[in-house]
This record gives C-alpha cells, sequence and structure tokens, in this order.
C-alpha cells in the first residue's frame, strides 16, 4: 500500500526535465541509479519541501536559481555536502528569507540575537570613549619583519652550531619567538643537514609529529611546513 501511495504522489506532481535537472546537481543524485535516486528525491521533495517548508520544486528551484546555486551573503557556490545550502527564515514571522552555507546561517542567528550590542559597540567603542587614536597594523603575525644580512648570519650560524629553533630567538631579544621559523619558510634561513637527517630518521620510527618537533627543537608548523614542501618525507 505505501508503495502504491509513493507511486501515486509520483504521478500527480510530475516534475519538468528543468526542474529535475536542478534537483538533481542540488541532491548529487546519480540518474544511473535509478532506485536510488528516485528514493532521495522523492523523499526530499516530501518531506524537506513539501512538509517542512510548505514549498513546491518550482519554488525552490525558482529560489535557487536567483541565488546563482549560492549561499545569499559571502556568496560561496555549493560544492559537497559540507557546503549544502540551509533554509533560512525569519523566527519571528516564519516566512523564508533565502538559501545560506552553514558558517552564514549561523553568523546571521548569533548577529540577531546581539545586534543592539554588537551596534552599540559600533557605534561607541571603548577606544574612542576613551580619547585614545592607535592605529594597529592589520595581520602582523602574518608578515616577515625586516632583517639585515647581519642579524641572518649570527642566526644562521647559531642553527650550525645545534641551537634548537624553538629556543633561537634568544640570540635575538628583539626579534619575537615565531620570527626565525618564518624567516626559515621565506628561505631566509635553512636547518641543517644533521637537523633534517634526524628529522627523517625520527619520521621512519613511526613517532608522531608533536614528540617529533619537540625531540628536534622545532615549532609543530614548521615540521609541517618541511613535510608540506617535500623537504623531508612522512614514512
Amino acid at each position: 500500500m505505501k508503495n502504491k501511495t509513493r507511486h501515486e504522489r509520483k504521478e500527480q506532481a510530475p516534475l519538468s526535465p528543468e526542474v529535475l535537472r536542478v534537483l538533481e546537481e542540488y541532491l548529487e543524485l546519480d540518474p544511473s541509479d535509478r532506485a536510488r535516486h528516485d528514493q532521495r528525491l522523492y523523499r526530499w521533495i516530501t518531506s524537506d519541501l513539501r512538509y517542512r517548508r510548505k514549498m513546491t520544486p518550482e519554488q525552490f528551484c525558482t529560489l535557487y536559481l536567483s541565488q546563482n546555486k549560492r549561499c545569499a551573503i559571502c556568496n560561496m557556490s555549493r560544492v559537497g555536502r559540507q557546503r549544502k545550502l540551509h533554509f533560512d527564515h525569519d523566527h519571528k514571522t516564519l516566512l523564508l528569507r533565502g538559501l545560506l552555507c552553514f558558517r552564514c546561517n549561523g553568523q546571521l542567528g548569533q548577529y540577531q540575537a546581539s545586534r543592539e550590542r554588537f551596534e552599540a559597540y559600533l557605534d561607541s567603542p571603548p577606544a574612542r570613549r576613551a580619547g585614545l587614536t592607535v592605529s594597529v597594523e592589520g595581520h602582523y603575525w602574518r608578515k616577515v619583519p625586516p632583517h639585515s644580512p647581519e642579524t641572518l648570519a649570527r642566526l644562521q650560524s647559531a642553527l650550525n652550531r645545534g641551537t634548537p629553533l624553538t629556543e633561537l630567538w634568544n640570540e635575538e631579544p628583539d626579534l619575537p619567538p615565531v620570527t626565525v621559523a618564518k624567516y626559515i619558510r621565506s628561505g631566509l634561513l635553512h636547518l641543517p643537514d644533521d637537523t633534517i637527517t634526524q628529522i627523517r630518521n625520527e619520521l621512519a620510527n613511526g613517532r608522531p609529529r608533536p614528540q617529533i618537533a619537540k625531540a628536534v627543537g622545532i615549532y609543530r608548523s614548521t615540521l609541517d611546513w618541511l613535510l608540506n614542501q617535500k623537504i623531508v618525507t612522512d614514512a
């Protein structure tokens, strides 16, 4: 009886080829697997669209295509299930507003819950009320600080003597601790051959990366960079 009802539902609501293609793309359906294709398609139409959203497949396609198949806020395209678009609605009127990615949907909810506090902070920041006009350079931690040949020569000499990378900044107190690691990633400094050999041996023995980084005296991020650049190879 259930199969007959499902069959009748299909017959009562035929989909146009254009709508069917859009839904197949959105749900990532495989037309060659007809049984699974039909099951997922009509289950989604029945439970998600008609029952929960009170929408028709045609209405969904109109909305989906009007957004160019992208999140209505960040404009990120839907690629794979990790970027599935979610139905966003007004929690007061319950009216549908659009399709959003998971991140924007969550952030929008947080913003709405604290909108007044956000706007009050932006309209009257504490620094402005305190009379401060301080300019902070953005993303300073990502930039490689200025260097001199003399500084690089001293740092490289200390590396060659076996000074651990995690302690090398003590040789130059004016440099932030991770500056030397940035110099290595920029090609301004290089790890000694003995250190590279030690890392390879540790990897060959199956030792976890955090333990290797600690034993060798380098940062975990530097070890990951060495592996990504194929300077050392993971076993």
